[in-house]
């Protein structure tokens, strides 16, 4: 093939080929419809979804944005029907980099993933609104952080797999009335408060 663009019928339905100098070929579909009644419209390389695509699956989910040969790679967004949103950095199908998941619950993360997890800094905020900022790993609380409490009580220090671990500062009340504690946790269990001057 020549560099510029013609089209020719692969299958089921028309497609536009774009030939690179290079030789590359990259193919514009229309919608594809596979056998598990999910749909792909977007670019393919070499007959995968390549480049810019959405795919929606036959349950309603949905995926728009970057691909790389079949695989979800570089940004995009992703919607559940059980209610989970992520919408940000994917690395070979997994949530990797930056980027912000609403939870069934309501719960939003906002920060790092690593190979699908939660897992570096990051800031999770609950629909009751709490919320805590800090270290994270493997999707759990993990290293220093602060938990805010919808009441404006705060914890700031060590967490060990979720649970207030090791020294950490409290923080009860507001304005004038603000009292503030040292104590030290040992997986959730707090030991004696030492009133802070």
């Amino acid at each position: 093939m020549n560099e510029g663009e013609d089209s020719v019928s692969l299958g089921e339905g028309t497609f536009t080929v774009h030939v690179k100098a290079n030789n590359m070929a990259v193919i514009q579909p229309r919608p594809i419809r596979y056998e598990d009644g999910s749909r792909y419209t977007g670019q393919l390389l070499r007959g995968m979804r390549h480049n810019k695509g959405q795919l929606i699956m036959s349950n309603g989910d949905s995926y728009t944005g970057e691909w790389k040969e079949d695989k979800r790679h570089g940004t995009g967004v992703l919607k559940l029907g059980t209610g989970h949103l992520y919408d940000g950095a994917w690395d070979t199908d997994e949530f990797h980099g930056q980027g912000r998941l609403v939870l069934p619950d309501g719960s939003v993360y906002r920060g790092d993933f690593v190979h699908g997890l939660m897992h570096g800094k990051g800031a999770l905020t609950f629909l009751n609104g709490d919320r805590y900022e800090g270290l994270f790993e493997r999707n759990t609380f993990h290293g220093r952080g602060v938990l805010t409490y919808s009441n404006g009580d705060t914890y700031t220090g060590g967490f060990e797999e979720g649970k207030r671990h090791g020294k950490a500062a409290l923080t009860y009340g507001v304005g004038a009335a603000t009292k503030k504690f040292e104590c030290t946790w040992n997986r959730d269990a707090p030991g004696p408060l030492t009133p802070m001057i």
